[in-house]
Order: C-alpha cells, then structure tokens, then sequence
C-alpha cells in the first residue's frame, strides 16, 4: 500500500494477489470466454474501485484472501502517464462511425 494519501479527488482501484505477465493473460482469457462485445470476445481483467464504500472495509469483506494487493488511484497525473505510456500509440480505428450505437466527441 502507498504511503502517502491519494490526492482528494482520486478514486481507489484495487486489484487482489501478485500478478505476472501468465497470470494476466490468463485472466484476460477467462474474462473473453465469459463475456462478449457486439459478439467479440471481452478481453479484461478484475478490479475494485473503491467508490462508497471506506478502503479498510472493502479490504476486510472482499480481499481478506489476498496475501497482498495492487492499490492504484485514477486521478494521479503520473499514473494516468504511466496506463498512456502502456496503451501505445495512438491508432486511427477503422470501424469508428460504421454503427449507430455511439459516436465519441472531440
């Protein structure tokens, strides 16, 4: 767990037990076997935010299995740098605007 506190207007994310690379791309697996977008496999992994529930208390009730934890926090400017610098660039998608679900704004 961080020693400092989370800036004010950040949200928790927690994420159970030690992962590695197999371990993730396992779960991503799983995850695309139970789950499907506009008929394509899912691809995720599992994490808590922790919205209104108090850390301590979602710590006890779901995680009090887990040896040790991932804490992160969405709102952190470094974080959010680290999650950009992991996505990779930035592509054109060739599908944008070919359905009538939604269309992201500039």
């Amino acid at each position: 767990m961080r020693a400092e506190r989370p800036p004010s207007a950040a949200t928790l994310v927690i994420r159970g037990g030690r992962d590695t690379p197999d371990k993730l791309r396992t779960h991503a697996q799983r995850t695309a076997r139970a789950w499907s977008l506009d008929g394509q496999p899912f691809l995720g992994i599992s994490v808590f935010a922790v919205l209104d529930t108090p850390l301590d208390e979602l710590l006890r009730r779901r995680f009090t299995s887990f040896r040790t934890i991932y804490l992160s926090t969405v709102a952190d400017d470094d974080e959010l740098t680290h999650l950009l610098t992991a996505l990779g660039d930035l592509q054109p998608n060739p599908q944008y605007a070919r359905s009538a679900i939604w269309r992201e704004e500039s």
